[in-house]
C-alpha cells in the first residue's frame, strides 16, 4: 500500500497531527461510500493477511467492519486510520489469539480514539494557557 511508504515513519497520535491527510468523512464526501468502504476493506485484509491466525476474517466480516468504522470513526484521517492498523500489527492494543474480528477491530479504534481526544484536550488546554499567559508551552513537545 502507498500509505505504508508515505507514513512510514508516523508513530505517534501528535505526528499524525502534523500531517494533511483528508479525514473518513471528506474522503467519503469526495469520492463515495463505495470508495471509502473499499479503502478500509483493503486496510482490514492487509491485517488480515499480515497476521498468521487460525481464523481470519471473511469478505463479509471485513465489509461490515469497514462500514462501522466509517459510521463511527468518521472524523479520523488516513494517516490515523495507518497509525491504527500499524499500531495492532506492532502489538499495542494487545495480542492476537488465533483470532482476527469486528470487534477486536472495532476496540482498536476505540481506543486510538479516546487516546487522541487527550492529546487534543491537552492541547488545547496548554494553547488557551499560553494565550492567557499563564505558561510558556511548546505543545509540540507532546507525545
Amino acid at each position: 500500500m502507498r500509505c505504508n511508504e508515505l507514513f512510514k515513519n508516523v508513530r505517534t497520535i501528535k505526528q499524525a497531527s502534523e500531517i494533511d491527510s483528508p479525514s473518513i468523512s471528506a474522503v467519503l464526501k469526495n469520492f463515495g461510500s463505495e470508495f471509502i468502504q473499499a479503502y478500509l476493506a483493503s486496510w482490514i485484509v492487509n491485517i488480515n493477511s499480515f497476521l498468521n491466525i487460525r481464523y481470519p476474517m471473511n469478505e463479509q466480516q471485513i465489509e461490515e467492519t469497514a462500514r462501522l468504522i466509517i459510521n463511527n470513526f468518521f472524523n479520523l484521517t488516513v494517516v490515523e486510520i495507518y497509525l491504527v492498523i500499524n499500531n495492532a500489527k506492532m502489538g499495542i492494543y494487545g495480542k492476537f489469539y488465533d483470532r482476527l474480528d469486528g470487534s477486536m477491530i472495532l476496540s482498536w479504534f476505540a481506543k486510538y480514539y479516546d487516546e487522541r481526544c487527550d492529546f487534543y484536550e491537552l492541547l488545547s488546554i496548554d494553547q488557551s494557557n499560553i494565550i492567557r499567559g499563564q505558561i510558556d508551552f511548546n505543545y509540540k513537545n507532546r507525545r
